[in-house]
């Protein structure tokens, strides 16, 4: 005979589990669908209550010689009021003399409420403030004519009256969405023009207000003429910024310096204060997410002299300056020309070694033929320019150029035209003086003399670039000459030239 099985306590202690988790599962849901249908059968009372008072208003209408003012009705006593159901725990009602209604009750767990001039009744968990809603009676905007610019956020200033209603929710749209669109609550600028916005209540009161709104184009980006700026301290700088579009509204720029201890600013003057490194900011004021950043970087002072022309005054021809080329190299300079922002100077000495004027790789190079022992004029003294820019390279703190070698043809040094072309050179630091300038500063040809500066630090046997026009390009110092009748053009053998380099430097 069999034996009949029961459950095991594991499989007793499975279905248990199994049970909680369905439970778990659909106690909330349950208790959900019971929440929502107690709320929606007060919901219904509160309808019921509605109607026994609007049966309660049409009575009294007809009652002869009736005058309605105002009627009022407390819970749950509510006399006169035929309600179907149950009756509310405790709240109020109101009639008024148009027959709207507005009320607040409660059936101890729910409140229901109902604004005069609302349709609905709304259900609330807020028993213990269950009162009638209060309406808003005015909008009051503090500002009829608004202007914005594009792009910018603005929030109505609008007083609602009275501050204590209940629902001061508001609507606000505007007519025309390309002009000016609404987000949020806020204002936001989109295109020029002028629109109205209209702001209205949400509580059933039915108040509107409209504003017009301007909109102006504001500034979008901000062009500056130099955005890397290297000064030497105490110097100035002027820098220009142009807001844009042109036909921005509001164009006030506001600047300021990250670190004033390096440099300051003052609507675009800077001033260098101490060596580093900062960043100038330059911002619309009526649009402050347009900026434009401008490098400061400020620097030791790359001239030094014991005459105080360098930075009040004109400075003489011969006044010597020490220039600081680069972080770490200075040489000895004469001033040769001064026109008031910037100093000319030539190298109180010559630059480096010896070298030729041209030579035949260089000659070739640029094109030249027909190359002898005599050598050939018609291309140029390319070595010279070649090695003048090599040995100035490095000077970092000199302004790069562009230079063209011109054959100047100096008649008065009495020697034969060569007619080559202008020599161009690009991105140099240096030049070399020319035979015009010579002349200018006082040199003559020919058993002539040089001013004593032009001459220091020279031997008899030194020669440097002078003019480019003709076989006296080299000056040499002697005791009854300043110019060299060698010729300009050798063949690879001869190296006999100095170069003397001449730079321009702001003061």
């Amino acid at each position: 005979m069999k034996k009949n099985k029961g459950f095991t306590l594991i499989e007793l202690l499975a279905v248990i589990i199994i049970l909680s988790i369905v439970a778990l599962i659909t106690i909330p849901v349950i208790m959900n669908i019971i929440e929502k249908a107690n709320r929606s059968a007060f919901k219904d009372s509160a309808y019921g209550v509605i109607k026994a008072a609007e049966l309660y208003y049409t009575n009294k209408l007809l009652e002869p010689n009736v005058v309605i003012e105002e009627i009022s009705f407390s819970f749950p006593e509510a006399d006169g009021l035929d309600i179907k159901g149950t009756k509310p725990t405790g709240g109020s009602m109101k009639i008024n003399k148009k027959g709207k209604i507005e009320l607040a009750i409660t059936n101890g767990k729910y409140c229901a409420t109902k604004g005069l001039n609302e349709d609905d009744v709304k259900i609330s968990n807020n028993v213990k403030n269950c009162i009638i809603p209060i309406e808003i009676k005015d909008l009051k905007i503090e500002e009829n004519n608004i202007q914005i610019n594009t792009e910018e956020e603005y929030t109505l200033k609008v007083n609602i009256e009275p501050s204590s209603a209940t629902n001061k929710e508001l609507k606000i749209t505007s007519l025309d969405e390309k002009i000016v669109k609404v987000e949020n609550g806020k204002l936001i600028g989109v295109g020029k023009g002028t629109v109205k916005v209209i702001v209205e209540t949400l509580d059933g009161s039915n108040i509107k207000k409209e504003v017009n709104v301007t909109v102006n184009q504001s500034v979008t980006s901000i062009e500056v003429d130099n955005i890397n700026i290297t000064l030497n301290i105490g110097e100035t700088k002027i820098v220009t910024a142009t807001p844009k579009p042109d036909d921005a509204k509001d164009k006030e720029l506001i600047w300021k310096s990250n670190d004033e201890s390096i440099a300051t600013v003052n609507n675009g003057v800077i001033t260098a204060i101490n060596t580093g490194t900062t960043k100038v900011i330059v911002t619309s004021s009526s649009n402050t997410k347009i900026k434009k950043e401008i490098n400061v970087t400020v620097k030791e002072p790359i001239l030094t002299s014991a005459n105080s022309c360098i930075k009040t005054g004109t400075c003489s021809n011969g006044t010597l300056v020490n220039v600081k080329v680069n972080d770490t190299t200075s040489y000895n300079f004469y001033v040769i020309n001064d026109d008031g922002n910037y100093l000319t100077l030539i190298m109180d000495r010559n630059l480096g070694e010896k070298v030729a004027s041209i030579i035949q790789e260089d000659y070739e190079a640029a094109g030249g033929t027909n190359w002898g022992n005599n050598g050939n004029v018609e291309k140029g003294p390319l070595t010279i320019l070649k090695k003048l820019k090599e040995r100035t390279n490095d000077w970092t703190n000199i302004e790069s150029f562009d230079y063209t070698l011109e054959d100047d043809k100096v008649n008065a040094w009495n020697a034969t035209s060569i007619n080559y072309q202008p020599i161009k050179v690009t991105d140099i630091k240096a030049r070399i003086l020319s035979g015009a300038e010579a002349q200018k500063l006082g040199c003559t040809a020919y058993n002539g003399s040089c001013p004593s500066y032009l001459t220091t630090n020279l031997s008899n046997s030194y020669y440097w670039t002078s003019t480019t026009g003709h076989s006296n390009i080299f000056m040499t110092v002697s005791t009854d000459k300043c110019f060299s009748s060698d010729s300009i053009y050798t063949n690879g053998g001869y190296t006999n030239n100095y170069i003397r380099p001449v730079i321009k430097v702001k003061k």
